[in-house]
């Protein structure tokens, strides 16, 4: 900030400088310019891959629509990165991914960078996930039916979506409702392959104890 500002200042004084990397003052100027702006914003601070739908879809434990309850958002420690989290209570309006529910406390990251900011009155698609600290088992399931259930995060890179009445949310809420119908059928097909497999398997075991 001080280099910056004393360039700003005083570009004669520091002509030196510029005569020695042979750079007009006006373009030293405008770089420092550049460099700050890039430095502190948003995008520099939390760069964000910007996944489809179906990708935020998949890779997220919970999927829902939900609107914030006004005057919820209380501050803690963060448990998975350091620093604090924003921790806000949303009612759950339709689920399409993890376990049925009305409400839920969600976090993100205090940071107005990357944390997410919730508005009071607004539908929102949020994608959300279970922490991880360890990756212990991997078994979100689990972690679920727990007794001692993980926070959930979302956050200013987690691909969420303000919902109103116009045709790009309606495309939106039609896409979600095709995925989690998807994601149902490759549920049951899954459950009938481990089934026909245990079938098999105790069909094996009985033949081979059968005496000839």
């Amino acid at each position: 900030m001080t280099l910056e500002h004393g360039f700003l200042r005083n570009p004669i004084k520091n002509s030196a400088f510029t005569d020695r990397i042979n750079l007009p003052v006006w373009l030293v100027r405008w770089t420092v310019l550049v460099l700050f702006g890039i430095l502190t914003s948003p995008a520099f601070a939390c760069s964000c891959g910007w996944t489809s739908l179906e990708k935020s879809f998949h890779e997220s434990d919970v999927v829902i629509e939900a609107k914030l309850r006004p005057g919820s958002a209380t501050y803690t420690d963060s448990k998975q990165f350091g620093g604090r989290d924003r921790v806000v209570d949303i009612d759950v309006l339709r689920v399409w991914k993890g376990k049925q529910t009305d409400a839920l406390s969600i976090r993100t990251w205090a940071s107005t960078t990357c944390g997410y900011s919730f508005k009071e009155n607004v539908h929102i698609v949020v994608f959300a996930s279970y922490e991880r600290p360890q990756q212990a088992t991997g078994d979100t399931e689990a972690s679920e039916q727990g007794k001692d259930q993980p926070p959930i995060y979302t956050g200013y890179c987690s691909n969420n979506k303000v919902l109103s009445d116009d045709s790009q949310s309606a495309s939106i809420v039609s896409k979600l409702d095709q995925l989690k119908d998807a994601a149902a059928r490759s549920t049951e097909t899954k459950k009938l392959s481990e089934l026909r497999q245990k079938v098999r398997k105790i069909l094996t075991e009985s033949e081979a104890e059968t005496p000839r």
